[in-house]
């Protein structure tokens, strides 16, 4: 993850002042407050406002409280029952709450009317209904006084408030966080046991989950839920939806400030591409303010990783988790089939299959929705969804725009930081600047090269390296290839049936570096990496992706002539090598690959001389004869396994080493009739002696067919080869 803190995140905090009022409910509230407080009959009446989780319930509330205040009629009493414990908790609070708020604005002459409330709550154990809470509710308030009764308590409320000719107007905000009992027993309160007269109450709640709490206590349903809430709810209002308008607004002007705290900037192309998808897909899921602050709150938690993700990719990937969670999870647990499902028709299947369960729970008007922000992000879900085929090719433009539909970079979406082991975009990208200042300190980009390049994921590197080639200018294309050569022993030369090795891979990069560089600096620039590459096998690697293919001369990074004279810096290295003690720890696995460059661009003669010393070295014959093994992998499973010694790898041995010499070897270790009989017979032996018993019967076939040819030259003199003797003659000039 990069340097950036996380921004401010997004409070559920409601709003309290009308300057804040985004939607227009303001001069609604002060309706209903105007309304409340013109209302002549001293009966008491119940309000309910109705909207669903998270559309600003306790914010309307609060603009209500605002306009109550201003009205010298009314006293607005604030109570929030979710705060409380238990049941009787609640009771205890809500007569509190109420005489302390009545205490602070009405004093009546004989005695304060909060002393009367409190007292009231106190006899409430008597009342059918109420039960054990509301018990156990009386018993903290201190006990009922016996003298009194709740009629005459009751009374004495009522009188006190038409005494002043106020109303206590009681707000009860978040009924539908209790639970179901809780939610009961409030109902039976405000209906039996408060509803005095010159008061009001306004409760605002989810309509469907009190019908829902209250079905369980009168059973019937939630139908008939609801019809007990009538019975209570004199007057039930809806909370003004806000508008679609209004709403898409509050988000991106909400995404907006996200980009802003992360300090980033979307381009046109990349904007227009967000809100497209933003209209279709992620708009029609933000329905609710809340819903708005839950998307924003993830953006800002997920936006720090800028450096290294697409943009609008992060906004849909966020805006998947929190609009359709089940199909994020999907996504998140299948990257293989995501990203790979228009290889063929049972990948696709599975992914059509996986993203219908996925949606189950989704309105039907959903699923398109997801469609959207799927093919967005993932372009080759077209082909499973419709007809449109992305190309291979553009696996290097994902790659290098960093988009989540890369292989290298899918997971970063889930995980919100970078993989262990794998290195930075940012540090990558300093490294390229660096280099493409002509100005910059050698040492400046020895260090940050080796900041780059010391990453575990050697592969993931090179692909990323790769998707940078095209913006690359003169200098910095010079330096980064100067660069891979210093580090190409950080890549490994392990490769499977299906693709190159790391150290191929990294040749290959420096060859299209090459390619992007001066025309007439080239031949200099080849010659030098010949000449200082520190690792062998890499400059084999790349001579050989250098030299101009005959079938495709337009391609050509050098000329023959350029490749002839650094093939030759690098074969006379290559022959200096071979009298080495650790050659064979030098070339690595590059063995055959080295004579065939000292003999195509050095002293082929030379290097026989010198092979021929190591024939006679049993050790050193094993290994010359291992490098032209051929390769095998297990079909099913990729791991490499051991191939036999074919007529192919000897041939191409004999062309720099006597096959007689390494012949006489083999008679030396394991007699004279070695490699005789059926070369199937050697599969089960162990490693060395298999290879050196196939190489002795390859040898073999290769004498009898020499026989045969001479014998047939011969005719006239009636000689017949004897092949059961074909040691015969071995050795001999």
């Amino acid at each position: 993850m990069g340097d950036q803190d996380t921004g401010e995140f997004f409070t559920d905090a409601p709003i309290t002042e009308a300057s804040a009022d985004r939607f227009g409910r303001g001069p609604w509230a002060r309706r209903i407050a105007a309304a409340v407080a013109a209302q002549r009959d001293p009966a008491s009446v119940v309000i309910g406002i109705y909207a669903p989780w998270g559309d600003g319930k306790t914010s309307a509330l609060n603009l209500l409280e605002t306009a109550l205040r201003a009205d010298e009629r009314v006293i607005p009493v604030r109570f929030n029952p979710w705060r409380l414990g238990d049941e009787a908790e609640m009771f205890h609070g809500f007569f509190a709450t109420l005489a302390d708020a009545v205490d602070t604005q009405l004093v009546t002459t004989g005695e304060r009317i909060g002393s009367v409330l409190r007292t009231y709550g106190g006899l409430l154990v008597p009342l059918p209904g109420l039960g054990s809470a509301a018990k156990s509710a009386a018993d903290v308030l201190g006990g009922a006084l016996s003298e009194a009764t709740l009629t005459e308590r009751r009374s004495r409320i009522e009188k006190a408030l038409a005494d002043t000719g106020t109303r206590v107007v009681i707000l009860i905000d978040d009924l539908d966080r209790l639970d179901r009992g809780e939610i009961q027993a409030m109902f039976r309160l405000v209906k039996t046991a408060a509803d005095f007269s010159h008061t009001a109450y306004i409760l605002a709640f989810d309509g469907d989950v009190v019908a829902d709490a209250l079905a369980e206590r009168y059973a019937g349903g939630t139908a008939h839920g609801s019809s007990f809430m009538d019975k209570i709810v004199q007057l039930p209002l809806h909370l003004p939806p806000a508008s679609p308008g209004d709403l898409r607004k509050l988000a991106l002007d909400a995404v907006g400030e996200a980009l802003d705290q992360a300090k980033l900037n979307l381009n046109e192309k990349e904007a227009g591409e967000y809100v497209s998808v933003f209209d279709r897909a992620i708009g029609p899921r933000l329905t609710t303010p809340r819903a708005t602050k839950r998307y924003v709150n993830a953006l800002l938690f997920a936006l720090p990783m800028q450096d290294e993700l697409y943009v609008p990719d992060v906004l849909m990937v966020e805006a998947l988790r929190v609009c359709y969670p089940t199909v994020y999870t999907w996504v998140r647990r299948n990257e293989t089939l995501v990203l790979n499902a228009a290889r063929d028709e049972e990948a696709k299947e599975q992914v059509r299959a996986g993203i219908t369960e996925a949606v189950q729970t989704l309105r039907s008007d959903d699923v398109p929705q997801v469609h959207v922000l799927l093919l967005a992000m993932f372009p080759r879900l077209q082909a499973t969804f419709g007809n449109v085929a992305w190309g291979s090719d553009w696996e290097a433009t994902w790659t290098e725009q960093r988009r989540i539909a890369s292989r290298l970079y899918f997971r970063r979406y889930f995980t919100y930081s970078i993989p262990p082991g794998e290195v930075s975009d940012a540090d990558i990208s300093a490294l390229l600047e660096t280099m493409a200042d002509p100005g910059a300190e050698t040492d400046v980009i020895l260090e940050r090269s080796e900041r780059v390049f010391a990453t575990k994921d050697a592969g993931a590197l090179l692909q990323k390296l790769a998707a940078r080639l095209p913006a690359l200018d003169q200098v910095a294309a010079a330096r980064l290839a100067a660069c891979v050569s210093l580090h190409a022993h950080r890549f490994s030369t392990r490769s499977g049936f299906l693709g190159l090795s790391e150290l191929e891979r990294a040749a290959i990069l420096v060859r299209d570096l090459i390619r992007q560089t001066p025309e007439d600096e080239r031949r200099g620039f080849v010659r030098e990496l010949m000449a200082a590459a520190p690792r062998l096998p890499f400059a084999i690697d790349l001579i050989r992706w250098l030299r101009p293919q005959e079938r495709d001369p337009e391609r050509a990074v050098v000329d023959q002539d350029t490749c002839d004279e650094a093939g030759a810096v690098l074969a006379a290295r290559v022959l200096e090598a071979w009298g080495q003690p650790d050659v064979l720890d030098r070339l690595e696995g590059a063995v055959a690959a080295s004579m065939r460059v000292a003999a195509a661009y050095g002293d082929r003669e030379a290097l026989r001389r010198v092979l021929a010393e190591r024939a006679g070295d049993a050790t050193s014959a094993v290994e010359l004869m291992r490098a032209f093994l051929g390769r095998s992998w297990d079909a099913t499973t990729g791991v490499p396994t051991v191939s036999e010694f074919r007529r192919e790898g000897y041939n191409a041995l004999a062309e720099y080493v006597d096959a007689e010499a390494l012949f006489a070897m083999a008679r030396d270790r394991y007699g004279e009739d070695v490699g005789s009989g059926d070369k199937y017979a050697f599969h089960d032996l162990p490693g060395d002696e298999r290879l050196i018993k196939e190489f002795a019967n390859v040898h073999r076939t290769v004498l009898a067919e020499q026989r045969s040819e001479s014998a047939g030259d011969g005719a006239d003199d009636g000689a017949t080869p004897d092949a059961g003797r074909a040691d015969e003659g071995i050795g001999t000039d």
